[in-house]
């Protein structure tokens, strides 16, 4: 937020609170805050402070966190409220979500406090531009409706002086019956306008009034487009046409065949008549059409919104001088209420829209949380499964029969730690080496490869230019992403086809932009991967990016989840597009690399695994992990001990302070997490040397830690022989925290 965050704390121990700006500020939020206890400091507060957020512990001597949601909701203060509690239970946090609340944080996992209130903010953002832009239709259905209904009672006014004065004065009949034609016609129109669901249709029914209500002989709706010849998109028509729109070439370019009356009409934004079809000069290109289908007038009234014009509504009369200056007007204010009405659906569609794409991509959050917490959990037991085998493995000859046994559970685990990185992908956790690539050429190389995954079947068709824009990614990924499509593009297609690849530079506008919710204005690398095969329904279009979701009899539902969360990780976005029999259409768009950043040269791998005697703490809630990593590092004749959480492992510290030579600890733990635990060591021995083990990956260090620092991790399922090296380096301050 551009403004300074003000925030209301409801907690009644001084340190709790403390905790918890303290959190927000690690975060690196800037805020402004008010702690209170009571009912009265709290509606005080509520309304002096005016808070952005209010963060509430569940129970207090007091007061309670659910009295004050309900104060709160009651009082119409629309503002986040997110529980901060030690004590709440699930069944609890669920009831409170259903009072109103926005979201629950424990006291002891306080880390996530800073994305769940950011995360707050941003679906409260979220909710009021959604609240502004439903406002905003109802005041555009509003204005319409009231523009109706003046309009409405204005022509009847029309009407009913027109009906005096032809009593009055018979030589006004002709122009009476245009005017009353045109009455007809706007009538019929204006409940059109209300009752219209959508912008074909409503166009459709316009054209088909004039003509069948009107008594005009052609009615018909063309958009311009703004290229390079200047085209007019016919998108609606009604009455007698026999060819005639599709013979007659169509422009609003200053040229003869934008010099008729659409062409003018679009260009001036003003109403152009032709009065006689055979004698004037600029309907020469299509005189002999015209008369040929008995048109002999024409009338071209610009469709403006917001002072733009974006087409032309075109009526035709079979007589000479057909329109004069009343009907006109009138007519024009039939165009000017057409345009309003394209423009409301427009936003009423482009309202819904959103609205589907919020909730889609909310769901593909939730089902990345999950699916990386299960990662996680996986990953210790994964630790377990492979840690020992290779114990076994290592006490075993290769003759003897549990050999066999252990090998191959060693493999099934090895798979299972593969399945765990598709997760952690598709969850955005998974560790990637991103670097400035030139897009050009990494899809060139990886083309030779795309020929033999997809077939000889299957003509592979490229069209990548020389002068694409570099793009911050990890190479990998991007070939991965080229890769999942491919194989799912040639199983679409058993008989062959047409596999193509398409990359080009575009910059994105803020209308673009408004059109997909991930979307932002900028530069992007765009990546076009196109298929001939079967295609994909309407139903199962909206979950192909969902993990485990497949339509393939031995598919494994990650191939779409993996390409959907590596395009998130590099912070681009994706749309497909497709029916069936008609293949099927993946758009990628990659920001525009803005700096070169610094690569990293990888270590070569060593060849031993050298020991020590120092005394190394180890914490880790999971039992069977820290009990295999002691085992491992007493065969490298290192002392341990172990904790179990993050409090037991400040205490064992502090009470061998002088004899710890190096911490390792889990980054997750209850009660402390490791890095909590690994400040308080600090505050004992500023240069205590550690090593984080983590089932996610270094965006463990972003969450939790404030910058200063650079912690070495090491990845579950644990290597033990990467652990032995990585601990020999810390030891040996080859690899170290270094302040930044």
């Amino acid at each position: 937020m551009d403004k300074k965050l003000r925030v209301l704390i409801l907690e009644d121990v001084p340190v709790d609170a403390e905790l918890t700006e303290r959190e927000l500020r690690k975060s690196g939020m800037k805020f402004s805050s008010k702690r209170v206890e009571t009912k009265d400091d709290f509606l005080q507060e509520l309304h002096g402070f005016m808070p952005h957020i209010i963060l509430a512990d569940y129970s207090l001597p007091s007061f309670d966190g659910v009295s004050a949601l309900k104060i709160t909701r009651e009082k119409m203060i629309d503002v986040p409220f997110i529980f901060v509690s030690g004590a709440i239970g699930e069944e609890t946090a669920i009831e409170t979500l259903k009072e109103g609340a926005t979201d629950y944080v424990l006291k002891h996992r306080l880390a996530r406090l800073p994305l769940a209130v950011k995360r707050a903010l941003l679906e409260h953002e979220e909710c009021a531009e959604r609240k502004r832009a439903e406002k905003e239709l109802r005041l555009l259905n509003e204005q319409l409706e009231h523009r109706v209904i003046e309009r409405t009672k204005q022509l009847k006014a029309v009407n009913e002086k027109l009906e005096k004065e032809i009593i009055e004065r018979s030589h006004v009949e002709t122009a009476l019956r245009k005017v009353n034609r045109a009455l007809k016609t706007i009538a019929s129109s204006n409940q059109a306008l209300i009752e219209a669901k959508e912008e074909t249709g409503l166009m459709d029914e316009i054209c088909r009034i004039a003509v069948e209500v009107g008594g005009y002989s052609l009615a018909w709706v063309g958009f311009s487009e703004d290229n390079k010849e200047k085209t007019v998109h016919l998108v609606a028509q009604a009455g007698f046409e026999e060819g005639y729109l599709k013979k007659i070439k169509t422009t609003w370019a200053d040229n003869e065949f934008g010099r008729g009356p659409t062409g003018k009409a679009i260009r001036t934004g003003k109403p152009c008549i032709v009065r006689n079809a055979l004698t004037d000069p600029d309907c020469e290109p299509w005189r002999a059409e015209a008369v040929k289908c008995g048109y002999a007038s024409l009338l071209a009234l610009p469709l403006i919104f917001n002072g733009k014009t974006f087409g032309a509504l075109n009526i035709y009369a079979a007589e000479t001088d057909a329109f004069d200056l009343k009907e006109v007007q009138m007519l024009s204010e039939l165009s000017s209420d057409l345009s309003y009405g394209i423009m409301t659906l427009r936003l009423r569609e482009e309202q819904k829209k959103l609205e589907q794409q919020l909730i889609q991509s909310q769901k593909m959050e939730a089902l990345g949380l999950i699916a990386g917490g299960i990662a996680h959990d996986f990953n210790n037991l994964l630790t377990a499964i492979l840690g020992n085998a290779e114990f076994g493995l290592m006490k075993l000859k290769q003759s003897e029969p549990l050999y066999q046994i252990l090998s191959e559970i060693q493999e099934a685990g090895q798979r299972a730690a593969i399945l765990t990185r598709r997760l952690l992908a598709f969850s955005r956790r998974q560790v990637l080496q991103p670097r400035e690539v030139n897009v050009a050429g990494i899809l060139t190389d990886f083309s030779r490869t795309l020929v033999r995954l997809i077939g000889e079947d299957i003509e592979l068709k490229k069209d990548v230019p020389r002068n694409l824009s570099n793009i911050y990614i990890d190479p990998g990924a991007l070939e991965q992403i080229v890769m999942n499509l491919a194989v799912n593009a040639r199983d679409a297609m058993p008989l062959g086809g047409t596999f193509a690849i398409k990359a080009q530079n575009i910059h994105l506008d803020e209308a673009f932009s408004r059109m997909l919710l991930d979307a932002k204005p900028g530069d992007y690398v765009k990546i076009s991967i196109m298929d001939t095969g079967s295609g994909i329904d309407e139903n199962n279009l909206q979950k192909i990016f969902e993990p485990f979701f497949t339509t393939k009899e031995k598919g494994t539902g990650l191939g779409l989840s993996i390409v959907y969360g590596i395009v998130k990780q590099h912070g681009g976005f994706i749309t497909v597009s497709s029916q069936p029999d008609h293949g099927c259409r993946f758009e990628v768009y990659f920001p525009v690399c803005k700096k070169i950043p610094e690569d990293k040269k990888a270590e070569a791998p060593a060849k031993t695994i050298p020991g020590g005697t120092e005394l190394i703490l180890v914490a880790d809630d999971e039992e069977q992990v820290r009990e295999l990593i002691k085992t491992f590092l007493e065969k490298l004749n290192y002392k341990v001990i172990l904790a179990r959480d993050g409090e037991e492992a400040v205490q064992m510290f502090t009470g061998n302070r002088n004899k710890i030579d190096l911490v390792i600890l889990d980054a997750i733990m209850p009660k402390l997490s490791g890095p909590k635990a690994y400040e308080k060591m600090r505050i004992i021995m500023p240069d205590l040397k550690c090593l984080f083990v983590t089932g996610y990956s270094d965006e463990i260090s972003r969450k939790y830690f404030d910058g200063s620092l650079s912690i070495p991790f090491i990845y579950k399922p644990i290597s033990f022989n990467d652990l032995g090296l990585r601990v020999r380096k810390i030891l040996d301050k080859a690899e170290k925290n270094i302040v930044l």
